[in-house]
């Protein structure tokens, strides 16, 4: 088993990892993606995020066995943590995967200085070759969808209408955050994460995004074909709160909130804010894409507050997705 970092690879290669990619959503994630991997859109997409996250240290390596490819792997360096992730296209992960994917995880955290690096996947293979390796679980993320035959659009209105009359402030609707916000969104994004994380009770240190890291994470969840539906609401020059999601270009049949997010400013919660942007905004997806076959979003079950609207929405766990914490020394 032999790994080429992005850099590296030939034209040749990015044709294997395109037959990869689609054997692998194929296989094992067949609602992400109903739209034939192209090799060229992958490359741009890579070298994409590459140069978004290169601060980062973002990095990514194929995995060829006999000239084949096997799996990925991919190195960020996230909020001060050593992060990886994976995939392989075996039903249960072999040992000759996971040795090239610990040498370079390895290596990656002997060039960080770091001696613990965190994981994350939703395959039970990758879960579990991981946790049999020493890997710690510290925290799990349920995905839960919606159908659109679930969907009550009566209701939806309903509630629209009901809280319209109670909530006085501007609803604006947004395709990304312009410059003269950016500000005021990173300080109710990072109020609301400070806030969120008292009912974590795995949480870490909690470090502040930036400017410059909000700006980079919405390039991120955004990729270059995707459309992004955000809807906020101004108190005067205030943010009181915003919802947002994603039609993504490889599957245009889900539309993903996992990703996009619900966000109630201190100073205005407990008046049904989230419960009105979710209904507003799921009300647009049904007015605009008539072809969507369902609402996929993801929740920590111990944000007992969104994890009860998304209930009341009628959306139902279907997945589970898990953080792995792995210590590692070059003895391992």
């Amino acid at each position: 088993m032999k790994a080429i970092q992005a850099k590296d690879l030939t034209d040749e290669h990015w044709k294997l990892y395109a037959k990869l990619d689609e054997d692998l959503n194929t296989k094992y994630y067949p609602e992400e993606r109903n739209k034939k991997s192209d090799w060229q859109d992958l490359k741009r997409e890579n070298f994409n995020e590459i140069e978004i996250a290169k601060e980062d240290f973002l990095n990514f390596h194929l995995l060829l066995e006999n000239e084949k490819a096997a799996g990925w792997l991919g190195t960020r360096m996230l909020g001060g943590d050593a992060s990886f992730v994976f995939d392989a296209d075996y039903d249960e992960i072999p040992d000759k995967v996971m040795e090239t994917v610990f040498d370079i995880a390895k290596k990656f955290l002997s060039e960080r200085g770091k001696t613990e690096i965190y994981s994350n996947s939703k395959r039970d293979a990758i879960i579990k070759s991981l946790t049999k390796a020493g890997g710690e679980i510290i925290d799990r993320k349920i995905y839960t969808k919606l159908t659109r035959e679930e969907i009550d659009l009566n209701e939806l209105r309903k509630i629209t209408e009901s809280l319209s009359e109670k909530i006085k402030y501007k609803l604006v609707l947004y395709d990304t955050i312009p410059e003269e916000i950016l500000d005021r969104y990173v300080e109710i994004l990072n109020e609301a994460r400070l806030d969120m994380d008292e009912f974590n009770p795995h949480k870490k240190t909690f470090v502040k995004r930036s400017r410059e890291d909000v700006l980079k994470k919405l390039k991120w969840d955004k990729g270059p074909n995707d459309e992004m539906y955000m809807y906020m609401l101004f108190d005067n020059e205030k943010i009181a709160a915003f919802c947002s999601l994603f039609v993504r270009e490889p599957n245009k049949h889900m539309i993903d909130q996992a990703g996009g997010l619900t966000t109630v400013g201190r100073n205005y919660r407990g008046q049904n804010l989230a419960k009105y942007l979710k209904a507003k905004i799921y009300i647009k997806m049904l007015e605009e894409h008539p072809d969507f076959e369902f609402i996929r979003t993801d929740t920590y079950p111990w944000n007992k507050y969104m994890y009860r609207i998304n209930e009341e929405f009628g959306f139902k766990p279907y997945e589970e997705y898990c953080e792995i914490k792995l210590a590692m020394n070059n003895e391992q």
